[in-house]
Protein backbone atom coordinates (compact mmCIF):
# COMPACT_ATOMS: atom_id res chain seq x y z
CA UNK A 1 0.00 0.00 0.00
CA UNK A 2 1.28 3.65 -0.86
CA UNK A 3 1.12 5.94 2.34
CA UNK A 4 -0.55 9.11 1.09
CA UNK A 5 0.83 12.26 3.11
CA UNK A 6 -2.18 14.14 3.18
CA UNK A 7 -3.81 15.28 6.15
CA UNK A 8 -6.06 17.99 7.74
CA UNK A 9 -5.23 20.95 9.96
CA UNK A 10 -7.34 23.13 11.70
CA UNK A 11 -6.22 27.03 13.80
CA UNK A 12 -8.91 27.94 16.07
CA UNK A 13 -8.36 30.85 18.41
CA UNK A 14 -9.80 33.81 19.78
CA UNK A 15 -8.51 36.91 21.43
CA UNK A 16 -9.53 39.19 24.78
CA UNK A 17 -11.17 42.15 23.18
CA UNK A 18 -13.43 39.98 21.07
CA UNK A 19 -15.24 39.11 23.97
CA UNK A 20 -15.60 42.89 25.18
CA UNK A 21 -18.03 43.33 22.21
CA UNK A 22 -21.62 43.59 22.07
CA UNK A 23 -21.53 40.92 19.60
CA UNK A 24 -24.37 38.58 19.65
CA UNK A 25 -22.85 36.12 17.07
CA UNK A 26 -20.16 33.69 18.87
CA UNK A 27 -18.93 32.74 15.79
CA UNK A 28 -17.56 36.44 15.66
CA UNK A 29 -15.53 36.02 18.93
CA UNK A 30 -13.23 32.93 17.31
CA UNK A 31 -10.58 32.95 14.66
CA UNK A 32 -10.32 29.52 12.45
CA UNK A 33 -8.52 28.63 9.41
CA UNK A 34 -8.98 25.23 8.00
CA UNK A 35 -7.18 23.13 5.20
CA UNK A 36 -4.49 20.68 4.07
CA UNK A 37 -1.30 19.45 5.63
CA UNK A 38 1.16 17.51 3.22
CA UNK A 39 3.96 16.40 5.26
CA UNK A 40 7.47 15.40 2.91
CA UNK A 41 10.57 13.65 3.86
CA UNK A 42 9.12 11.89 6.82
CA UNK A 43 7.68 14.48 8.19
CA UNK A 44 10.59 16.63 8.37
CA UNK A 45 8.88 19.79 6.15
CA UNK A 46 5.16 20.37 6.16
CA UNK A 47 3.77 22.06 3.82
CA UNK A 48 -0.10 23.76 5.02
CA UNK A 49 -2.89 24.83 2.38
CA UNK A 50 -5.81 26.79 4.01
CA UNK A 51 -9.39 25.76 2.40
CA UNK A 52 -11.27 27.61 4.94
CA UNK A 53 -11.33 30.80 7.00
CA UNK A 54 -13.01 32.85 9.24
CA UNK A 55 -14.62 36.22 7.94
CA UNK A 56 -11.73 38.19 9.51
CA UNK A 57 -8.86 36.69 7.70
CA UNK A 58 -10.49 36.33 4.69
CA UNK A 59 -11.29 40.69 4.48
CA UNK A 60 -7.42 40.33 5.87
CA UNK A 61 -5.97 38.49 2.96
CA UNK A 62 -8.41 40.50 0.51
CA UNK A 63 -7.31 44.07 1.84
CA UNK A 64 -3.84 43.06 2.25
CA UNK A 65 -3.15 40.42 -0.15
CA UNK A 66 -4.74 41.92 -3.36
CA UNK A 67 -5.02 39.04 -6.60
CA UNK A 68 -4.19 35.93 -6.69
CA UNK A 69 -3.92 35.76 -2.92
CA UNK A 70 -4.55 31.98 -2.69
CA UNK A 71 -0.83 30.99 -3.50
CA UNK A 72 -0.13 33.42 -1.06
CA UNK A 73 -1.56 32.29 1.88
CA UNK A 74 -0.15 28.53 1.69
CA UNK A 75 2.97 28.26 4.10
CA UNK A 76 5.17 26.08 5.06
CA UNK A 77 7.30 24.20 8.24
CA UNK A 78 10.73 22.69 8.77
CA UNK A 79 11.02 20.50 12.14
CA UNK A 80 14.20 20.54 13.20
CA UNK A 81 13.70 18.04 15.64
CA UNK A 82 13.18 15.58 13.55
CA UNK A 83 16.48 16.78 11.53
CA UNK A 84 18.85 14.05 12.09
CA UNK A 85 22.41 13.33 10.12
CA UNK A 86 22.37 9.78 11.04
CA UNK A 87 18.90 8.74 9.79
CA UNK A 88 19.33 10.37 6.69
CA UNK A 89 22.62 9.38 5.60
CA UNK A 90 21.11 5.59 6.29
CA UNK A 91 17.94 6.33 4.77
CA UNK A 92 19.92 7.59 1.34
CA UNK A 93 22.28 4.01 2.15
CA UNK A 94 25.14 6.18 2.94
Amino acid sequence: PVKIPLKVFLDLGTYAEAWDTDEEDDRAKFLMDAGLQISLLQNLVNIYIPVINSKPFRDYHQSTLGEKRFFKTISFSIDIQRLSVNRWLSHFGL
